[in-house]
């Protein structure tokens, strides 16, 4: 499966929550989102960033409904083989379109590591604010995160 084989190579999961990824734990994860109901406040929901030539899985966007139910937490996650394109971008400015239009959310969140430099770019070209550097304990060893916000 395409979603555990990219999940799985270390320079992927470098800034994501996961160590680890298997093809055990992409089947967990898309048992739970069968289970979910989309859009419920607290849930995350996986999105396939897809080819529309040929319907190949290129990585995913995740949705997370935070509490106050008109903010939407994204994250986002490309093969390596396909960063650099601009599919990142273009995935995620689809994704906000629809976040600020359909979904009538009235702010988006993102979260990166201080390091993600590529991640922190795209955020920003897309009109993202850095609101806040936050001190972590990421993986067992401290680090930074930034905060960014997209308001309609």
């Amino acid at each position: 499966m395409e979603f555990a084989r990219y999940r799985a190579l270390p320079e992927v999961a470098r800034y994501q929550s996961w160590g680890r990824f298997t093809l055990e734990d992409a089947k967990r994860l898309y048992e739970s989102q069968l289970a979910g109901t989309y859009g419920a406040i607290g849930s995350w929901h996986q999105v396939a960033i897809a080819d529309t030539a040929n319907d190949a899985l290129l990585g995913d966007c995740a949705l997370h409904f935070v509490e106050s139910g008109d903010a939407l937490e994204i994250g986002f996650t490309l093969a390596p083989e396909r960063q650099g394109k601009g599919l990142a971008r273009e995935a995620v400015s689809i994704l906000l379109t629809h976040a600020f239009g359909a979904m009538h959310m009235r702010r988006v969140l993102a979260i990166t590591d201080a390091e993600n430099r590529p991640a922190q770019k795209l955020l920003a070209a897309l009109g993202f604010r850095k609101l806040a550097v936050r001190g972590v304990q990421f993986k067992g060893k401290p680090g930074k995160e930034f905060d960014y916000v997209k308001d309609r």
